[in-house]
């Protein structure tokens, strides 16, 4: 949501604190006059900001989900989640037994062939050079390419025997951190392919951290093969890592591509991370009449000590000023028929009023301009009344009560204050005495 700014007032008896979103405290100085006091802000110097913060999920940029190409059962696996693999590193295998089988005896039997064509081509010259273009050459002829076409079938068949072979070695494609691992030594598995996607924002659902010291995880082993839709092993490209963020439809007109964010981590405060927008999703999404737009950012380094799928809070800056503009609380600024004005307190309390440019409207305050007004300027954010306690005045307070205890006149009574102020008794001795009604006085 755009933030707003907010503005405290605490009063009691004549003591006024004001906080000022961002953290500006203001200074209370007396009005002209007994029954006011001045809350006074200084003029600031430095960059304005407004922002559009949202919630999302740490994942990495590119996920890529590997799985055997070949069924089998599942002879080692050699990594676990939380390591860092290089791009053809071994990551599971399958028992070999009937694959190797296969390839032997796809191998013999295009060697028999191979001999068989061999006898067959030399009886067909044979029989051409005899018999001169005859019947028994044309048969021959057809022998020898029947022989050739079973040699051609024989060696396809060794081939697709020797790259089922090699595909019961499980590859990384590339290189990264092993976020999952879905299956374990023994599990049967079908074939299945490599399938590479950009980060959701969603989440990985893996719990290994992006960061060396991330920390380990655990991993989550499938039935009957590798768990549906999933790899048997998922490798998070550990260059970049993104946020997705439902921003709602009030703040979305406001953000576009190339902005700078600001991402924090509830569970890792002291982690921050910079990101830029790379998209924003031009449908949104309706929950419970809430409509929000899927807003990608991509971090500009990889964070430390944060796990994939954790929450992260992001800050969009969507407007901000040169660095050594000048800014008020917005309450300072009075607009009239477009003109703007703030309120300078002099150190002797004396007030003038300056007439402003505005600019940008930030989260900490409103930019201004004018060559009247400086750094350091007090400038008033409004009055409030003094809180005053009179014994004279034509109000009535509440009446107190008292009670006595024996061996003591009544007590005072506690007279609550009100329009005209406190009122206060005495009870009578060892009883209860109600008080007489305070006088007059402003509260």
């Amino acid at each position: 949501m755009e933030k707003k700014q907010r503005v405290w007032m605490t009063t009691a008896l004549g003591v006024a604190v004001l906080v000022v979103a961002g953290g500006v405290v203001a200074v209370l100085a007396p009005a002209h006059g007994a029954d006011a006091t001045q809350l006074t802000a200084s003029v600031k110097r430095g960059a304005v900001s407004s922002t559009v913060t949202a919630d999302g999920t740490l994942a990495p940029a590119q996920e890529t989900q590997v799985d055997f190409a070949v069924g089998g059962t599942v002879a080692a696996v050699d990594v676990a989640p939380g390591q860092v693999v290089q791009a053809g590193a071994t990551l599971a295998t399958l028992e070999t037994g009937s694959l190797s089988a296969a390839v032997m005896n796809a191998q013999a039997a295009l060697t028999d062939d191979e001999d068989a064509e061999g006898d067959e081509r030399t009886a067909a010259d044979t029989t051409t050079a005899s018999s001169a273009g005859g019947s028994s050459s044309t048969q021959a002829q057809t022998a020898l390419l029947a022989d050739e076409s079973k040699v051609t079938s024989d060696e396809t068949a060794l081939t697709a025997a020797q790259t089922a072979l090699s595909d019961a070695t499980l590859t990384a494609p590339v290189a990264g951190e092993v976020l999952q691992v879905s299956g374990s030594v023994g599990q049967q598995v079908s074939a299945g392919g490599t399938v590479t996607s950009t980060g959701s924002g969603s989440g990985s659902g893996a719990t290994t951290g992006s960061g060396s010291d991330a920390g380990s995880a655990t991993s989550s082993v499938g039935t009957g093969g590798s768990a549906a839709n999933q790899g048997f092993v998922t490798i998070a490209a550990t260059g970049s890592d993104t946020v997705t963020a439902d921003v709602p439809e009030a703040d979305i007109a406001s953000l576009t591509a190339g902005q700078t964010a600001t991402v924090t981590f509830p569970a890792a405060p002291s982690v921050t991370a910079t990101a830029k927008v790379t998209s924003i999703a031009p449908a949104g999404t309706t929950t419970d009449a809430l409509v929000e737009f899927p807003v990608v950012l991509t971090l500009t380094a990889v964070p430390k000590g944060v796990r994939y799928g954790e929450t992260a809070d992001v800050a969009v800056t969507t407007k901000s000023s040169a660095a050594d503009a000048l800014s008020v609380p917005s309450a300072a600024v009075h607009t009239v028929d477009g003109k703007s004005t703030v309120t300078v307190v002099g150190k002797d309390g004396r007030t003038t009023t300056v007439q402003v440019t505005t600019g940008i409207v930030g989260d900490d305050g409103t930019q201004v301009s004018s060559p009247d007004l400086h750094a350091g300027d007090a400038v008033s954010i409004g009055t409030i009344s003094a809180t005053t306690q009179s014994t004279g005045g034509s109000g009535t307070g509440t009446a107190g009560t008292g009670r006595g205890t024996g061996g003591y006149t009544g007590g005072y009574g506690s007279g609550g204050y009100d329009s005209g102020g406190y009122g206060s008794g005495r009870g009578s001795a060892g009883g209860i005495g109600t008080g007489g009604a305070g006088g007059g006085g402003t509260r």
